[in-house]
């Protein structure tokens, strides 16, 4: 049985907001992970990494210090977590920077999203597509799961074939179909 538009906006609200707020999760634990890596002792200093640099720039900024230490393995895993990362930040600015809204069919309402985007001379770009309920849940879900493993050094201090999978499958999971 289909669900009501009010109970798909419930939803759909609160996925993305659990998409938001995992994503910040995520962003923070990078922080402290740079912190510590830069030997930035107070919280202020910690502050002012949160602040200052993008969440792509903390990545590669995490990424160049993990590959310092020149072990073969451990630079294996700090750049499949940065793929999920990057993964991560990529699901979260198409689920948040989407324009939602209600589309009325012959005995439904259900929510849709535009995607507009300008690339250089090719131009503007507007595509649209019915919003995946199950698909940012379960976006939101991956993230939940996987922040603490792609940015803690407990995780990536030894050479772990399982996480580096894991880590390549919640990249992976995070792709979204492209809206048409």
């Amino acid at each position: 049985m289909r669900s009501s538009i009010t109970e798909d906006t419930d939803t759909l609200f609160r996925a993305i907001g659990m998409v938001v707020v995992e994503f910040q999760r995520t962003e923070r634990s990078l922080t402290e992970a740079l912190g510590t890596l830069l030997k930035v002792k107070d919280e202020g200093g910690k502050n002012i990494l949160f602040a200052a640099l993008s969440f792509g720039q903390k990545v590669d900024l995490f990424a160049a210090l993990h590959r310092q230490n020149q072990d073969h393995e451990k630079t294996r895993i700090c750049e499949g977590a940065c793929r999920y990362l990057k993964s991560a930040e990529e699901f979260r600015n198409t689920v948040v920077h989407s324009d939602y809204f209600a589309v009325s069919g012959k005995k439904t309402v259900r929510w849709a999203e535009k995607k507009v985007s300008i690339r250089g001379a090719k131009g503007v770009r507007v595509r649209k597509k019915l919003v995946d309920l199950s698909f940012i849940i379960k976006g939101a879900n991956v993230m939940k799961s996987l922040w603490l493993e792609a940015t803690s050094f407990d995780f990536l201090a030894s050479y772990d074939h399982g996480l580096e999978l894991k880590l390549k499958n919640g990249a992976e999971r995070l792709k979204k179909k492209p809206i048409k």
